[in-house]
């Protein structure tokens, strides 16, 4: 029974983890955020913060040299706080950021992080 556990969590596994992770070491030359929809105000909204480091590519092609993360990743604050450190430093961050743009569509979107 254990290995058909195991065997159906291989199969299936992959399918959760399919996007490729990229890892980036620079500085953090730029943050920011908004709500998901800026234009008006409602509390029910979704954060989203971004990233912006020196050498990251355009993400998915034709969008933004930045990362996004929104308020209801469990790391959000930690990585609010970890960007912030980063940028106010200058010292170089590491991001590990999934080659997906889900959270925006202009944005790589968030998978890790080392400072």
């Amino acid at each position: 029974m254990k290995q058909v556990f195991f065997l159906f969590l291989m199969l299936f596994g992959s399918v959760v983890h399919s996007a490729e992770l990229v890892e980036h070491k620079a500085k953090v030359t730029r943050i920011s955020g908004h709500s998901n929809t800026y234009t008006s105000y409602s509390e029910s909204e979704s954060g989203v913060f971004f990233i912006f480091m020196a050498g990251l590519p355009n993400a998915c092609g034709n969008g933004m040299g930045r990362i996004a993360i929104t308020h209801n990743h469990p790391l959000f604050s930690t990585v609010v706080s970890a960007a912030m450190l980063a940028r106010t430093t200058g010292e170089p961050m590491t991001i590990v950021y999934l080659n997906s743009c889900t959270v925006r569509n202009n944005s790589w979107d968030f998978g890790s992080f080392t400072f």
